[in-house]
C-alpha cells in the first residue's frame, strides 16, 4: 500500500523513496493507537507530553530512513 501511495504521488523517477514511504508508513501506523485514544497513554507517559511527542517524531524518523536506507541497499543488490 505504502508503495502504491509512493507512486501516485509521482515518486515513481525516484523509487527509493518507496523504502521511506514504507518506514513512515509503519511508524504511522505503530503510534496512531496512541495518538486517536490518549487513554491508552499511561500515566507517567500522559504528564510528561512533550518528551512522548518527541518520540513519535523520532520513531517516525528513524522508520523513515531506515526504510529509505533498506531499499536503497536492496537496489544496490546488497542485502
Amino acid at each position: 500500500m505504502a508503495g502504491l501511495t509512493a507512486l501516485y504521488f509521482g515518486y515513481s523517477e525516484n523509487i527509493k523513496l518507496v523504502g521511506a514511504s514504507v518506514g513512515f508508513f509503519s511508524a504511522f501506523c505503530l503510534v496512531w493507537p496512541d495518538y486517536y485514544n490518549p487513554e491508552l497513554i499511561s500515566p507517567n507517559y500522559a504528564r510528561q507530553k512533550a518528551k512522548l511527542y518527541m518520540l513519535y517524531i523520532m520513531v517516525a524518523v528513524i522508520f523513515t530512513v531506515g526504510g529509505f536506507l533498506a531499499h536503497s541497499l536492496l537496489l544496490l543488490g546488497l542485502v
